[in-house]
């Protein structure tokens, strides 16, 4: 009797199992270019300053927790902008299952763009997480339901008078935020999220993904966790760290 073989995992199911670190490091081997079109791939994928909030990076299994999924962008506007369009329907109930819904919020506000209420309902849709170019709140809430939620930080301010939504999948610009800068040049561009890619958020971060580079972002990782495990055995056994990357990653440099 014949059994039928056991169905191929998805790419994302695939890309799932790598950190954002990993996939950083294998847009930057893939997509190292001067042209400034391919900003997003020239800095592997990083979107700066955005960090887990929900769950507790601290605290239980937030550690461990990653999303990824097709990003569901929303760009948001200051809530006194009469000219930019208005959606027409609430963005969390247009967000797509197995999406991560990315959100811009403009420069300098204090006001959160996600809450409680909008946890409950991305989660009964079936959104993986939201990535949040500006402020959260309700944290307890987002943690106590145990949905991910990754963003510039938090306020007590909710959306309204501050911002409002504005369009929905469109492409959103994620500048460096001058809260960050310091007295040195910033280095880092823009990134640019178009409805589509692929979004990855960790412990360590959220990175954006062409969906054109992902068959080839999956085998770079694949091959160069495989060379780190090696690695890491000989370090723990002694081997210096020198020596190691000489032996193992010279390999993976040339290809």
């Amino acid at each position: 009797m014949s059994t039928s073989a056991s169905p191929q995992p998805s790419p994302i199911e695939q890309l799932v199992q790598f950190s954002s670190c990993e996939i950083s490091d294998a847009l930057i081997k893939l997509g190292l270019t001067h042209n400034a079109k391919d900003a997003p791939v020239q800095r592997g994928g990083y979107i700066p300053d955005i960090n887990m909030l929900s769950p507790s990076p601290t605290v239980g299994d937030g550690q461990n927790t990653r999303i990824c999924g097709y990003a569901y962008t929303v760009k948001m506007v200051r809530g006194d902008d009469l000219h930019a369009p208005k959606p027409s329907q609430h963005f969390v109930d247009a967000a797509p299952a197995g999406s991560v819904a990315v959100i811009s919020v403009p420069l300098n506000v204090k006001s959160a763009a996600w809450g409680g209420l909008m946890t409950a309902g991305a989660q009964f849709r079936g959104v993986h997480g939201v990535v949040i170019d500006g402020r959260t709140r309700d944290l307890v809430e987002h943690r106590a339901a145990g949905f991910p939620v990754f963003a510039r930080g938090h306020s007590t301010l909710g959306q309204s008078p501050f911002t409002r939504p504005s369009e929905l999948n469109v492409p959103v610009t994620i500048l460096p935020r001058p809260d960050f800068e310091n007295a040195f040049e910033n280095t880092f561009s823009a990134v640019e999220v178009h409805p589509g890619d692929i979004i990855v958020a960790d412990i360590d971060g959220v990175v954006c993904i062409p969906p054109e580079l992902l068959a080839n972002v999956i085998d770079s990782c694949r091959y160069s966790k495989h060379v780190d495990e090696k690695c890491m055995i000989d370090i723990q056994q002694g081997r210096s760290v020198q020596e190691t990357f000489q032996h193992w990653r010279k390999a993976t440099n040339k290809k």
